[in-house]
């Protein structure tokens, strides 16, 4: 695999508005750590999922990269590399510094 870039595999393909310039969208993920521990809370919850600008610079960069060029109603299987999550740094204790993080992406709204 690549590490340079985010990786996804289309599971479903949406059908409807698209995810890209500096539109809003709202995303349900469910991320996992590359050891297969679940990072649970960190974007949104379950029913709403989490919603930001997808130009949005205050968010990691692998989020709005896996997201970009989804239609409503797609899912995604994405892999996130460190340089493109928290990097070195890590989150408080959900993620360990130099983490990979692998998971699915649900595109709910734009």
């Amino acid at each position: 695999m690549n590490n340079l870039k985010v990786r996804f595999t289309e599971i479903v393909v949406g059908s409807g508005a698209l995810a890209e310039g500096k539109v809003w969208v709202r995303v349900r993920t469910r991320m996992f750590l590359n050891r297969g521990d679940e990072v649970k809370g960190l974007w949104g919850n379950d029913d709403y999922g989490m919603g930001f600008f997808l130009q949005d610079r205050e968010i990691i960069a692998g989020l709005r990269y896996a997201t970009e060029g989804m239609r409503v109603g797609g899912r995604r299987k994405v892999t996130i590399p460190p340089h493109l999550a928290f990097r070195e740094i890590g989150l408080q204790e959900m993620i360990p510094p130099n983490a990979l993080l692998r998971g699915e992406f649900e595109l709910l709204d734009v």
